[in-house]
C-alpha cells in the first residue's frame, strides 16, 4: 500500500512541499508525492460565482488521478487530495464511503484560525494520517454501529469529530488514540501495520505545535500594524506607520459584510449571520449598517439572503478570506507571523463571526 499525496492547482506549492517533506522524512513512510497539479476545483473565469463543491466533487478528482494520470496507482493505494477550496459541509477533511474507495480530501484553507500560520503544514500532515487510519479501520461514519468510535464530544482522541473546529487543536496536542478506538484499529491488519508510522507523525506534530499569541493587541503594537478602511473606494489597507503594505479591494456586498464584521467585532465581539436578516425596529443595528455601507437600498434582499441562508453566508466568508489571503500573500511575503488569522473573518462562539484585529483601525473617506 502507498499513500499518493497530490494537490489541486489552488494550493500553494510551497505548502504542499512542506507537508510532503515532513511526512516523507518520518521512518517507515509510504508517502508518494505528486507536486505538479492540473486538478482544478474552481473552473477558469468563475472566481466570483462558483458552487461550493460537495464531497463527491473531490473524490471524482481522486478517481480521475487513478484512471488518467498514467501513474502506477494500485487499487489498495490511498489517494489524498489537498485542496484550497472549501466544501459544502465545512469539514477540514473527509474520506469516501465505502472506505474501499480509498479516496481522501483535506482542505488547506482556514487553518490560520486554529494554529499559527507557520504550523499549518503540520496540522495538514496530522489530517493525512488521521484520515488514513480511519479508512484502514473501515470507519463508516454513516453507520450507527460506529458511533462509539466517532466522538461528538472531544476528548483528545484521533477520532474526535471536532464539530467545533477549535477542538482540532486538542487532539493535535494530545497525539492520542483512546482505548476503544485502539481496540477497533487492532482488528484491521493494515491499520495496525500503519499505526506505528501514524503515531510517530502525531508525536512529531505535537512537539512542533505552537499556541498562537493570546494578546492580539500586544501583537499589533509589537509589529506596528494598523488597518485603514475606505468605504468610498471599498478598500482595506494594511499599514505600518504612514506606509501602506497591502491594498485589498472588495466588491460592494463583500466589502459591506467585511466592514460590518470589523465594526461589530470592536463594539460587540462580532455578528451572527441571522442579524443580517433582522428588520425589527428594536434590533436592526447590524442590518441598517451593512445596508448603509452597501449603498443599495433597493436590493435589501441580497443582505437578508445572507442572514437567512447559512451556506450562502459561509460561501461569502470563504470568498472574502480567500481574496484577502491571496492579496496579503502576493503583496506582503515577509509579513509577521499570525497576520492572516487577525485580518480574516473567523468563527467565534455561539455562531458569532469576527475579525480579531485589535490594533489601530482608521476609517478614511478619500
Amino acid at each position: 500500500m502507498k499513500i499518493i499525496l497530490t494537490r489541486s492547482a489552488d494550493v500553494d506549492s510551497t505548502l504542499f512541499a512542506e507537508v510532503a517533506n515532513f511526512l516523507q522524512a518520518v521512518p517507515g513512510s509510504v508517502i508518494s508525492a505528486i507536486p505538479k497539479s492540473t486538478i482544478k476545483m474552481i473552473p477558469d473565469g468563475s472566481d466570483n460565482e462558483w458552487r461550493t463543491p460537495e464531497f463527491d466533487d473531490f473524490f471524482s478528482k481522486c478517481d480521475g488521478l487513478r484512471e488518467f494520470s498514467g501513474l502506477p496507482i494500485e487499487k489498495d493505494d490511498i489517494v489524498v487530495l489537498i485542496t484550497g477550496v472549501p466544501n459544502d459541509q465545512n469539514w477540514f477533511s473527509g474520506f469516501q464511503l465505502p472506505t474501499s474507495k480509498r479516496n481522501i480530501f483535506i482542505c488547506a484553507e482556514d487553518w490560520e484560525y486554529y494554529v499559527p500560520e507557520s504550523k499549518v503544514h503540520f496540522a495538514i500532515a496530522y489530517q493525512v494520517v488521521e484520515n488514513c487510519i480511519q479508512v484502514l479501520m473501515d470507519l463508516d461514519y454513516e453507520n450507527e454501529e460506529n458511533s462509539s468510535y466517532i466522538h461528538s464530544k472531544s476528548k483528545g482522541c484521533l477520532n474526535d469529530f471536532c464539530g467545533d473546529k477549535r477542538d482540532i487543536s486538542l487532539k493535535i496536542r494530545t497525539a492520542d488514540i483512546c482505548e476503544t478506538c485502539l481496540d477497533k484499529i487492532n482488528q484491521y491488519p493494515e491499520a495496525t501495520a500503519f499505526l506505528s508510522y501514524a503515531h510517530y507523525v502525531m508525536t512529531q506534530v505535537r512537539e512542533k505545535f505552537v499556541t498562537r499569541p493570546e494578546n492580539m493587541g500586544q501583537w499589533a503594537n509589537q509589529n506596528g500594524i494598523s488597518l485603514e478602511i475606505n468605504p468610498v473606494m471599498r478598500r482595506i489597507h494594511i499599514c505600518t506607520g504612514s506606509t501602506t503594505l497591502v491594498r485589498i479591494e472588495l466588491s460592494a456586498l463583500r466589502f459591506a459584510l467585511y466592514y460590518s464584521i470589523i465594526k461589530f467585532s470592536e463594539e460587540h465581539g462580532g455578528i451572527s449571520p441571522n442579524q443580517l436578516a433582522v428588520k425589527s425596529i428594536e434590533n436592526r443595528e447590524v442590518f441598517d449598517f451593512i445596508r448603509q455601507v452597501y449603498h443599495n437600498n433597493e436590493n435589501e434582499s441580497a443582505i437578508t439572503n445572507l442572514g437567512n441562508d447559512p451556506d450562502m453566508f459561509s460561501q461569502y466568508r470563504s470568498k472574502i478570506n480567500h481574496h484577502i489571503k491571496k492579496e496579503i500573500t502576493n503583496q506582503y511575503p515577509n509579513r509577521p507571523e499570525g497576520l492572516l488569522e487577525k485580518i480574516q473573518i473567523s468563527p467565534s462562539q455561539n455562531g458569532i463571526y469576527k475579525v480579531s484585529f485589535e490594533g489601530e483601525i482608521r476609517v478614511i473617506d478619500n
